[in-house]
């Protein structure tokens, strides 16, 4: 069985600046966690259109080990390609707009 098999997610809601972003980072982690930050914005990666801020990881830039290597296909479900992706069961996701 392999780690992605039995994909699990978990959403942080909270009000912004609430401590969301810390405990999701700390929850990704663990060895079989992903944290993807406010997965929502995934939609806005490598879209041309969007500022550079907008469009890379907040914290690697446009050189991240993940982001920069992920394109989304929307046609399947967001978490298990982001799991099956960095190869982990549990993504970890704090959109605030979803909650």
């Amino acid at each position: 069985m392999d780690k992605t098999s039995q994909m699990r997610s978990v959403s942080l809601c909270g009000a912004g600046h609430s401590g969301s972003t810390l405990l999701g980072m700390i929850l990704g982690g663990h060895s079989s966690a992903f944290y993807m930050g406010e997965g929502g914005k995934v939609r806005y990666l490598h879209d041309e259109r969007k500022p550079m801020r907008k469009r890379v990881c907040k914290i690697c830039g446009d050189d991240c080990p993940v982001w920069s290597k992920f394109h989304w296909d929307e046609t399947r479900a967001l978490y298990p390609q982001v799991a099956e992706h960095v190869g982990v069961s549990m993504i970890v996701d704090t959109t605030k707009d979803e909650c």
